[in-house]
């Protein structure tokens, strides 16, 4: 199973079926920022493509990240100021459109290279916090200027596997945040792209896309 529609923030339907698609969805660039769209400089300096796919046990996410300027996390900036990817799990949609049990993560790239992923806490987030079976990676190839971040999610995370199985969906929002320099993050706003209704870690909105299985 494969999920890889370009789903850009309103776009298209928040409920898109993920069987039968495979590969990569096509590069995301200036045309899915969600903020400071005339900052944008170009393909190489932030565009984005995914690739989800599921089984009977988690989901497994891949996002590849073109940025010229990696940005690390530093003591002077907040917890998502930086390079790093976030991303919304559901389980049990309700009439609303809003999901019954949510999880958000992040990962991110730390100082070190190593990657630093985990459950957000707080609305904004103040703190990350392990979370028990998820597995990530990141991979920054400077040469081509490309980060490659993975993360295998079980449906145990956000829900339980027979409410997934159940209901042949679970909740999937996307934000990736690209932060150059300190022109980058204006008060509260920032540069990111949002992929099917983004990632809720703000307001701690229940509402953003979904997939079939």
């Amino acid at each position: 199973l494969a999920h890889t529609a370009s789903l850009v923030e309103g776009k298209l339907d928040p409920v898109t079926p993920i069987a039968g698609l495979s590969g990569f969805s096509p590069w995301l660039g200036k045309e899915a920022l969600a903020y400071s769209a005339s900052k944008w400089r170009g393909e190489k300096d932030f565009s984005v493509r995914y690739r989800l796919t599921a089984d009977e046990k988690a989901a497994r996410l891949t996002v590849e990240v073109k940025d010229d300027v990696q940005s690390a996390p530093g003591p002077a900036k907040g917890l998502w100021r930086n390079d790093c990817v976030l991303v919304a799990f559901g389980c049990g949609r309700e009439e609303g459109g809003e999901w019954d049990r949510i999880k958000t993560l992040m990962i991110r790239r730390g100082e070190d290279g190593h990657a630093e992923f985990g459950a957000l806490v707080g609305a904004p987030p103040q703190m990350m916090q392990p979370v028990c079976g998820v597995v990530g990676s990141v991979k920054r190839n400077e040469a081509a200027a490309v980060t490659r971040y993975e993360l295998t999610v079980p449906y145990e995370t956000f829900g339980t596997a027979a409410r997934v199985l159940s209901d042949k969906a679970f909740g999937f929002g996307l934000s990736v945040h690209d932060v150059d320099s300190d022109a980058d993050v204006t008060g509260d706003c920032h540069r990111s792209i949002n992929i099917n209704g983004g990632a809720p870690f703000f307001m701690q909105s229940m509402r953003f896309g979904g997939v079939g299985l």
